[in-house]
């Protein structure tokens, strides 16, 4: 017997992949970034601003923002609450004459402790603005990469850091010559 899908299935994830609404092929309506390999530390925040344009031809109403890393292995026997590094992602949505709101993944109304892929979806129009958040909330390792991913449509996407903690200034001036902060 099968139970009805929803958007957040605990059974299959996040469901059916669908290759036109993943990637912009030619006839997609909607834009992509990837923000790969990204480098974050212990209580960092890496923020990305989001202006939504739906100029030309993009026309997309949705914005999804999806966030995963590669988790160090779990003690051995672990059964629930297995996550090493927990990098929370959330998003603040300002819309015209409305007050922000803010979101989190996947179908949550706090920040997710327990995954690795964390998926956050909203409803968009033309002029708002999206501020995405990556927070590495507590890590057991020094640092931890990660891949975010953007779709919709939007006239500008930027990254900015900032740092929890002030000896971390020393480190990110290090990666900036690295060029492990660069987009």
């Amino acid at each position: 017997s099968f139970s009805p899908l929803r958007e957040y299935d605990s059974n299959q994830g996040f469901g059916r992949v669908s290759l036109q609404n993943s990637l912009p092929l030619s006839n997609s309506l909607f834009n992509l970034k990837v923000f790969d390999k990204s480098l974050i530390y212990a209580q960092k925040l890496h923020v990305y601003d989001v202006s939504i344009s739906k100029k030309d031809t993009c026309s997309s109403g949705k914005l999804s923002v999806t966030l995963t890393w590669a988790d160090p292995a779990a003690p051995v026997g672990c059964q629930s609450r297995c996550l090493i590094n927990n990098i929370d992602l959330s998003m603040r949505v300002s819309r015209k004459n409305e007050k922000p709101t803010l979101k989190y993944p996947n179908g949550l109304k706090v920040p997710d402790t327990i995954n690795n892929a964390e998926r956050i979806q909203t409803d968009v129009s033309d002029g708002d603005n999206a501020i995405i958040y990556v927070h590495a909330e507590n890590l057991a390792t020094p640092s931890q990469r990660y891949a975010l991913v953007i779709t919709g449509c939007w006239g500008n996407v930027r990254k900015r850091l900032k740092l929890r903690r002030g000896k971390n200034r020393k480190r990110l001036k290090n990666d900036e010559r690295n060029g492990e902060t660069r987009i």
